[in-house]
């Protein structure tokens, strides 16, 4: 499978098939990817918040925050540093729900 993020969309093309397999729409513009080894699953990181999806397409939750100025996971927790905000917005990968700010 490969992925591709750009503008707005993230594409997954399956390469065994040489054919598209799904799309998801951002509500901003894609900034970057965040996985790991082995998982079915990726986080894509856009211009104003976050998405988890599977490598099927199924997208699993969805996040909105104000304007994205970077992002990192760790510890099963994405941890989205917004601009001009006081603190980060911590969201637990497993669920999409923002949990005690970090």
């Amino acid at each position: 499978m490969l992925v591709v993020g750009s503008d707005t969309e993230v594409v997954g093309v399956d390469l065994s098939r040489k054919r598209h397999s799904f799309s998801h729409l951002l509500t901003g513009v894609f900034f970057s990817f965040h996985c790991i080894p082995g998982a079915d699953w990726l986080l894509a990181v856009h211009e104003v918040g976050a998405v988890k999806f599977r490598l099927n397409g199924d997208l699993d939750w969805s996040v909105d925050t104000d304007v994205v100025a970077e992002s990192h996971l760790a510890d099963g927790i994405l941890t989205i540093e917004v601009m001009d905000a006081p603190a980060p917005v911590p969201i637990d990968v497993a669920s999409g729900k923002i949990v005690d700010r970090v």
